[in-house]
């Protein structure tokens, strides 16, 4: 199985080349901003949906 933390999940997200991890990456360091539980939840959402994910299953570790 995958194990998957928030960290690891919003820092693939960040480091990604997009115009959503471009608006992540400002609110992360330039506001300081959290990362809303939404918002985690798509990114979730997005990575159970990548190829290791779908194929050795996953598990969530810190994230009520």
């Amino acid at each position: 199985m995958i194990h998957l933390k928030p960290e690891e999940i919003i820092e693939y997200f960040v480091n990604k080349e997009s115009e959503f991890s471009e608006k992540l990456r400002r609110r992360i360091q330039l506001e300081g901003s959290e990362i809303d539980d939404t918002t985690f939840i798509d990114m979730l959402a997005v990575r159970i949906q990548l190829k290791d994910c779908k194929e050795k299953g996953w598990v969530l570790d810190g994230f009520p």
